[in-house]
């Protein structure tokens, strides 16, 4: 399970408003029910309304939270495989100024000085693949 990360974590950003809303329709309920403690029963069909409004069951609401949150997450995007990300490849080049003039002819190293810089290139291009090289001679 070391694997398992979102893809796109900032979707739980979306928890907030759902809990925010699920907070206030609690809290109305139980608002709601505090005026049948206090009105006559006899004046309720006349003061309150609940009679020809019924709310949703219980069993909705849970559904509804249910879905709700379901989406956030698949919105998130789980995942167990990393995909290599394409936002932190490095777009730098290399460019590498030969000089070819006849000082470069010269034997005074073994092999010549030309020789020793082709294989200095040589090592600076395996040790960049897929890099951005220049060569300016």
């Amino acid at each position: 399970m070391p694997d398992f990360h979102f893809l796109r974590p900032e979707w739980f950003v979306a928890l907030i408003p759902l809990i925010i809303a699920v907070f206030i329709q609690r809290r109305q309920s139980k608002l709601s029910g505090q005026w049948k403690n206090i009105v006559s029963p006899a004046l309720q069909p006349y003061m309150l309304k609940h009679q020809g409004q019924q709310s949703a069951s219980p069993v909705l609401k849970y559904i509804f939270v249910i879905a709700a949150l379901l989406a956030i997450i698949a919105l998130s995007g789980p995942s167990w495989k990393k995909q290599p990300s394409q936002v932190f490849k490095s777009q730098s080049g290399l460019i590498i100024a030969l000089d070819l003039s006849l000082s470069m002819s010269a034997q005074d190293v073994q092999p010549s000085r030309l020789q020793r810089a082709k294989y200095k290139i040589l090592d600076i291009l395996d040790q960049n693949l897929g890099s951005n090289i220049a060569l300016v001679a």
